[in-house]
């Protein structure tokens, strides 16, 4: 386990083969770890096998700010592969993740790497996701 920030720091979590989708956080309890140690939320993963069109299946956690699961998390996969390029993947720079299946909202993340001179200097982050809901915001001054 590391905390890994791209911009918004979160925990990521490697899980074993099949144990992500019996995870059952306690909310209470992540969110204070998460105030403690100035953390966004927790990022659990599994990774794929080789040959699979994901690199990892993913789920993240953020109840400190209302999130309890989000089906889709740029911010966290960035940092995903981040971590996985520095750890398991050293030649790799292209990761493309599974979330949200746990909630019915399957997502695809996509993050690439730019290296220079051996060290990460760019994370790119795209995907789709599936839209469950729209809203306006009008602002006013």
């Amino acid at each position: 386990m590391q905390a890994v920030s791209t911009g918004l720091a979160d925990i990521l979590v490697p899980l074993p083969a099949k144990t992500l989708n019996r995870l059952t956080p306690d909310y209470t309890a992540l969110s204070q770890f998460c105030q403690q140690h100035n953390l966004i939320g927790l990022h659990a993963f599994e990774l794929q096998p080789a040959g699979s069109v994901f690199s990892a299946e993913c789920r993240n956690f953020a109840p400190l700010f209302g999130i309890p699961e989000e089906a889709a998390t740029g911010s966290s996969n960035g940092a995903l592969a981040c971590y996985l390029q520095t750890y398991c993947c050293t030649e790799q720079t292209e990761f493309s993740f599974l979330q949200g299946r746990s909630l019915g909202q399957t997502s695809q993340v996509n993050s690439k790497l730019q290296i220079h001179q051996e060290r990460i200097n760019r994370v790119q982050v795209s995907g789709t996701a599936q839209q469950i809901s729209q809203q306006r915001v009008t602002v006013t001054e």
